[in-house]
């Protein structure tokens, strides 16, 4: 395995700690989780190494954060360094298409790279996206209302809270009973989340 010579550093964002690990070629790891040690294991059993610690190269990405947790709507015209299928490369690609604030099913995607049938990989190559909000996974949803799957950090929690973020405001309520089928982000940003939105629905 060659190695990469990969640098990483840590992000503070409203919803969590981010480890950010870049190689020569771009951006190659946006991790959440509060451990530094799951974190750098996970880089030495994925890539045969530890990054080292470093903060010089992180400036653009540490911009792009700060004004997308600020609410917004940036592109992150960055270099990335994405390994995978050519089927999850395609995917990728396509989900950086999508816009903020808004969302795509996995059906869709599916169809838009041209194999109608392979939703279920569709959500395959969105679990294994080692960039999230980067390359915005969170914005593929399940067809019907649900929101589907998501990998990273706190799983559907985060995925939820990134969608609040960027307004996208129409989540079925499954797990609540009563009081309407949607949840406004008004209410969420005046009263928090609601422990049952908070639950894998």
């Amino acid at each position: 395995m060659v190695k990469k010579e990969i640098k990483y550093t840590k992000y503070q964002s409203p919803v969590g700690t981010i480890f950010l690990a870049v190689s020569s070629k771009g951006l190659l790891s946006l991790f959440f989780t509060e451990s530094e040690s799951e974190f750098l294991d996970t880089m030495q059993k994925k890539y045969g190494e530890k990054p080292e610690s470093y903060s010089l190269s992180f400036g653009k990405i540490f911009n792009l954060l700060d004004r997308y947790f600020n609410g917004e709507a940036v592109e992150f015209d960055i270099k990335i360094d994405l390994a995978g299928t050519p089927f999850r490369q395609s995917v990728w690609a396509e989900l950086r298409k999508i816009p903020y604030g808004s969302t795509l099913t996995y059906g869709q995607v599916a169809r838009v790279v041209g194999n109608p049938a392979a939703s279920r990989a569709v959500g395959g190559a969105c679990g294994a996206n080692p960039l999230p909000v980067v390359v915005p996974c969170h914005r593929v949803v399940a067809s019907g209302g649900g929101l589907g799957g998501y990998s990273a950090g706190e799983g559907l929690v985060l995925k939820k809270k990134l969608l609040l973020i960027e307004g996208v405001k129409t989540f079925k309520r499954k797990a609540f009973s009563g009081g309407g089928d949607y949840l406004s982000v008004a209410n969420i940003l005046t009263f928090g989340f609601p422990s049952a939105f908070l639950r894998d629905t």
